[in-house]
C-alpha cells in the first residue's frame, strides 16, 4: 500500500509514514501490532481478525485467522492482545475481546505453519455484556510477574461503578491460565479486581525498566469538567470514577485525596470549544527505551489524543518524577510535549524493534522514524489511474518460473483489479471484508471468451485460486459484500522452444532461416543468419504462409500479426542486415525460386 507522509506534523529530522491502510474505520479499525522475535509482525483488527505480515517493512496485510464469536458493536470487538515472555519457544499469545455475552481473555498459539489455532478460554467476566457497548477498556499486557494486567473500565453503567460486588472500573489481574493470584487481596467479592477507579481504561503498559504500569485513563462527556488522566497502577488504588476526576482535590468532583489515587498527570476539557464528543480522548502509549531517537528521548512516555489527533510526551528525571517546567501551560498540571501535531485518530501506540515508534488510526497503521537512513517507501499497488491493460512480454516469462499473484479485495482503496500474468502462473483471490457471506463456487468456462465468474463471496479470508493454462485476455467479475470487483487477466506465454534442425525446422524457417523465439503469443519466427539482426527484403516470400510482424515472420496464432490471407502485403526493409550486397542478392534469388515453388505447389 502506497506510503503517506505529507500529512505529518513531527518535528525536524523525522519522517511520519503510513504502512499499511485499507482498514474500515467505521467498523474495523486496527486496534493492536506486535512485533515476533523473528521479525514478523502480527495486528489485529476489531471485528476479530488477525494478520501476519512476514517483514515490518514492507508491512503486508496478509490474513490469518478471525477470532469466533466477536462481537465489535459500539466499543466492542478485539480490543487487544499480547505476546507471551516464552512466544519464541511456546507460540503463545493473549487476546482480550467480546463475544456476545462477555469480555474475556483467550489464548491462542502460532505454529510454524502460521497457523493460530487451539484456542483456550482463560478468563471470563462475570458481569457479563449487559446489553452495553461501550467503556470496556481495554489493554492486556505482561507485569514484571510475569502476570497478566487487564485495565477495563465501566461498561456504561456509571450508578453502580466502583461496588465491590462487580468488577466495574477494574484493573484485571490474573495468572496465564486464568486462575486469580492468591495475593490480589483487594477487599472485592471478584478478587480478579487488582485496582478500581476507572472510567475507561483504554490503553496501559507496564515499562519493565522501572516496574512501573501506566494506565491512560478516558474522561467524562461533560465538556464543562471532564478530565483526561494517566496513572501509575498500584494495587488497592481507588482512581476515583465516578465521584473524582482528575486531581485529587478537584473541586468539580467530591474528590479527597485520602479516599482516591492522584494522577500522574492531567488535562481538561476546558481548554478546547470542541463539542463534547470530538473534545479529547486520550490514548496510552509506551515509555521509549529505543535508540533510534536522540538521546534527550530517552524515559519519555509518548500518548496520544484519538478526538485531538495529535501525539505528546512526557519527561522523567533521574528518580522517575515528572518534568513539569517549560511545557504548555494550558495542560494543567504539568502540561506535554507536543510531538506530532496531525497524527490522526490514534487508537494505540507500539516500539518498533529498530527504535521507531509506530501507531494505529482509525484507519491505518504508522512509523515514525528519525534520520535520513531510517526512511522506507512501502510497496505500491497500482492504483485505478494507471491500470493494468497488456500482457506481460513473453520474455518476463520465459525467465520464471509460475508465481502466486495476489488479488486482496479487503485493499480496495485506489486500486486496480486487473493484472499481468504468464501460463502456469497462479491467480490468488482474497475477500477479508468482515462480512460472513455464503460460498458460491466460481465459475471458468472454457473456452474463456465472456468474463468469468469468481463467486459470491464468501467467509472472512476466503481465497479462490485460479491456475492459467493457456494465454489470452480473461475478464472477471464477482459479487462481493456491498462491492462489485472486477478486471481483466492478461497472459502471456513463454515462447516455444525452436525445434532442432531438421525437417521440422526446415518446414518453419526455409532455406537455413533460423528459428526466433520472441513472438507475443509465444508461436515461432523466422529470421535470418546473419547475426539475426533482421529478415532480409523479401520477408514476404521468405514468411510463406505466416504474417510479418516487425523484423519477424509469425504464425497465424499471433494477434499482434497484421495478416491478410496469411501473407503480408508488404513488409519493411530491414536496414540492419548483417550481409554484403552481393551475397544478399545471390540470397534473395535462390530464396524467391524456392518459396515461390513451395507456394505454388501449396496453392
Amino acid at each position: 500500500l502506497a506510503a503517506l507522509s505529507a500529512v505529518s506534523a513531527v518535528p525536524s529530522g523525522f519522517t511520519n509514514t503510513q504502512m499499511a491502510g485499507g482498514f474500515d474505520s467505521s467498523s474495523d479499525p486496527p486496534t493492536k501490532l506486535r512485533f515476533l522475535p523473528d521479525g514478523r509482525v502480527l495486528f489485529c483488527a476489531r471485528s476479530g481478525d488477525f494478520y501476519l505480515s512476514p517483514t515490518a517493512v514492507p508491512l503486508k496485510k496478509t490474513f490469518l485467522f478471525t477470532v469466533n464469536n466477536v462481537d465489535s458493536d459500539g466499543e466492542l470487538g478485539v480490543l487487544s492482545f499480547v505476546l507471551d515472555p516464552n512466544f519464541a519457544s511456546n507460540g503463545f499469545f493473549y487476546v482480550y475481546f467480546s463475544d456476545y455475552n462477555s469480555m474475556r481473555v483467550s489464548r491462542f498459539t502460532l505454529t510454524a505453519s502460521n497457523i493460530a489455532n487451539s484456542e483456550s478460554n482463560l478468563w471470563k467476566d462475570s458481569d457479563g455484556l449487559q446489553g452495553k457497548i461501550y467503556h470496556f477498556g481495554g489493554d492486556i499486557s505482561f507485569g514484571p510477574d510475569g502476570k497478566l494486567y487487564i485495565s477495563q473500565g465501566e461498561k456504561s453503567q456509571t450508578s453502580i461503578a466502583g461496588n465491590s460486588n462487580n468488577l466495574l472500573t477494574c484493573v484485571i489481574r490474573i495468572n496465564t491460565d486464568g486462575t486469580v493470584p492468591a495475593n490480589n487481596n483487594n477487599g472485592f467479592k471478584k478478587n480478579s479486581c487488582w485496582a478500581w477507579g476507572l472510567r475507561n481504561g483504554y490503553r496501559s503498559t507496564w515499562d519493565l525498566e522501572t516496574n512501573r504500569y501506566l494506565i491512560a485513563n478516558v474522561g467524562g462527556n461533560d465538556q464543562s469538567d471532564a478530565v483526561e488522566e494517566v496513572y501509575l497502577g498500584k494495587q488497592n488504588a481507588n482512581y476515583g470514577w465516578p465521584d473524582c476526576e482528575g486531581a485529587c482535590d478537584n473541586p468539580d468532583f467530591a474528590c479527597s485525596c485520602s479516599k482516591h489515587t492522584a494522577p500522574l498527570y492531567w488535562y481538561n476539557h476546558k481548554d478546547s470549544n470542541q463539542p463534547t464528543f470530538y473534545n479529547a480522548a486520550i490514548i496510552g502509549g509506551f515509555v521509549y527505551r529505543g535508540n533510534m531517537f536522540p538521546a534527550s528521548y530517552k524515559g519519555v512516555y509518548f500518548f496520544g489524543d484519538f478526538s485531538r489527533k495529535w501525539i505528546r510526551y512526557l519527561s522523567f528525571d533521574s528518580s522517575n518524577n515528572l518534568i513539569t517546567s517549560g511545557k504548555d501551560s494550558r495542560y494543567n498540571n504539568a502540561g506535554a510535549t507536543l510531538f506530532e501535531g496531525s497524527a490522526g485518530q490514534v487508537i494505540n501506540f507500539e516500539p518498533g524493534p529498530d527504535g521507531s515508534l509506530w501507531y494505529c488510526t482509525w484507519n491505518d497503521i504508522r512509523r515514525i522514524a528519525f534520520g535520513s537512513t531510517n526512511v522506507v517507501t512501502t510497496t505500491s499497488i497500482p492504483p485505478t489511474t494507471t491500470a493494468i491493460n497488456a500482457p506481460p512480454n513473453p520474455s518476463v516469462c520465459a525467465s520464471r518460473g509460475p508465481v502466486t499473484i495476489d488479488i486482496d479485495w479487503a485493499a480496495k482503496e485506489g486500486i486496480s483489479f486487473s493484472r499481468a500474468a504468464c501460463v502456469g502462473d497462479t491467480i490468488r483471490w482474497t475477500f477479508s471484508d468482515g462480512q460472513p457471506h455464503t460460498v458460491t463456487p466460481g465459475v471458468f468456462p472454457n473456452p474463456k471468451t465472456e468474463p468469468f465468474y469468481v463467486g459470491l463471496i464468501m467467509t472472512k479470508g476466503y481465497q479462490y485460486s485460479w491456475t492459467i493454462t493457456d494465454a489470452g485476455n480473461y475478464p472477471y467479475y464477482c459479487e462481493v459484500h456491498a462491492f462489485n470487483m472486477a478486471g481483466t487477466i492478461y497472459v502471456s506465454a513463454a515462447p516455444k522452444a525452436c525445434p532442432s534442425s531438421g525437417v521440422s525446422n526446415m518446414m518453419l524457417c526455409r532455406n537455413g532461416q533460423t528459428c526466433d523465439v520472441t513472438t507475443a503469443s509465444g508461436g515461432f519466427a523466422c529470421c535470418g543468419t546473419a547475426g539475426r539482426g533482421g529478415c532480409p527484403p523479401e520477408k514476404p516470400l521468405m514468411c510463406a504462409n505466416m504474417g510479418c510482424s516487425g523484423d519477424y515472420c509469425c504464425d497465424s496464432t499471433d494477434g499482434a500479426c497484421a495478416t491478410n490471407g496469411g501473407l503480408l502485403a508488404s513488409c519493411p526493409v530491414i536496414a540492419n542486415v548483417k550481409t554484403t550486397t552481393s551475397k544478399t542478392t545471390k540470397t534473395t534469388k535462390s530464396t524467391k525460386a524456392a518459396t515461390s515453388t513451395t507456394t505454388t505447389t501449396t496453392t
